[in-house]
């Protein structure tokens, strides 16, 4: 009898997995809030250590060039509509393409009529007509008529142009329309718009051979200083922030310094001095001089128009109000 039985649950087992079903599996109660990405493409292919060595590269484009590819310049890359590679090339020296300029690690100049790009490191001037691209920039100058972008660091260097400069984190200065650092920034931005770290949003895991998984992030940056220096612009905005605003608007979580503005608004904390025609903080420790001045905690002096300390035995007064 028991054998039958056995028998009767293979049997059924079979049919189920014929049909391609299977028993479900039992899920845990709360599960983690997550969000799931599919495992990253194969990195590109790294260039072989025996890269031939060349004073001079000239090229009409890619792979129309002498020296073709695995290959390191040390003097002059020169190109009339594109040179370089960015996989395989290096220069040190001088690059020239007539609309493209591309290598892998460059550590000089490159100047291209349209776009110029490095894979991975550049060091140095980078001159270009629409747009300079680039992984890290541990020093140097970018100039571009449209924009700068970096996809990580700018160790100590210089953005220069017509619309947008972006880096992942740095420290140096930008002068653009529109400037954005995504992490910690030490310097000055100067431009329409000036953003640095703001909410974030997720945080990203890697599991090599899985995926990458992604989970909501702190909304507050919880005291690490994510922007040090001068912000000077119509809209300036932070998360952490230590040092100077100057704009129409300045936004913060929380802001150590001198905020100077029509709109001043550290959404947490404000420590410091704030000059404008409306300021706001949720807990002041310091002085506000302006039209409207507000603040939920006080631990300082409001001089204006309209003065209110919610958190006070006297929470609003004309011309000056105080809290210690």
């Amino acid at each position: 009898m028991k054998r039958c039985k056995v028998l009767l649950a293979a049997f059924v087992m079979a049919g189920l997995m014929t049909l391609g079903l299977t028993p479900a599996l039992a899920e845990p109660s709360s599960p983690p809030v997550m969000l799931y990405m599919p495992p990253p493409p194969p990195l590109a292919p790294v260039a072989p250590s025996n890269q031939v060595w060349a004073p001079l590269q000239l090229a009409l484009f890619p792979p129309a060039q002498i020296p073709t590819f695995n290959c390191k310049v040390c003097g002059l890359s020169l190109g009339v509509i594109a040179v370089g590679g960015i996989y395989d090339v290096d220069v040190i020296g001088l690059q020239i393409g007539g609309f493209w300029a591309f290598s892998r690690d460059l550590y000089g100049i490159q100047v291209a009529g349209l776009f110029a790009l490095t894979h991975d490191n550049f060091s140095g001037i980078q001159v270009s007509g629409v747009g300079n691209f680039d992984d890290q920039m541990p020093c140097g100058f970018q100039i571009a008529g449209i924009g700068n972008f970096l996809t990580h660091d700018m160790g100590f260097g210089l953005q220069v142009a017509g619309a947008m400069n972006q880096c992942d984190s740095g420290a140096g200065l930008q002068v653009a329309l529109m400037n954005e650092v995504d992490e910690a920034f030490n310097g000055i931005q100067v431009g329409l718009f000036n953003r640095g770290k703001w909410h974030s949003g997720w945080n990203e895991v890697v599991t090599p051979g899985v995926g990458r998984y992604y989970y909501p992030s702190l909304p507050y940056c919880e005291g690490v200083t994510d922007m040090r220096g001068l912000q000077v612009g119509l809209w300036n905005q932070v998360k952490c922030s230590r040092g100077i605003q100057i704009g129409a608007i300045n936004l913060d979580d929380t802001m150590a310094g001198l905020q100077i503005g029509l709109l001043n608004q550290p959404f947490q904390t404000m420590q410091g001095l704030q000059v404008g025609f409306y300021n706001r903080a949720e807990t002041m420790a310091g002085v506000q001089l302006g039209l409207f001045n507000g603040a939920n905690k006080m631990t300082g002096v409001q001089i204006g128009l309209f003065n209110v300390i919610q958190e006070s035995p006297v929470p609003f007064l004309p011309i000056i109000n105080a809290h210690f």
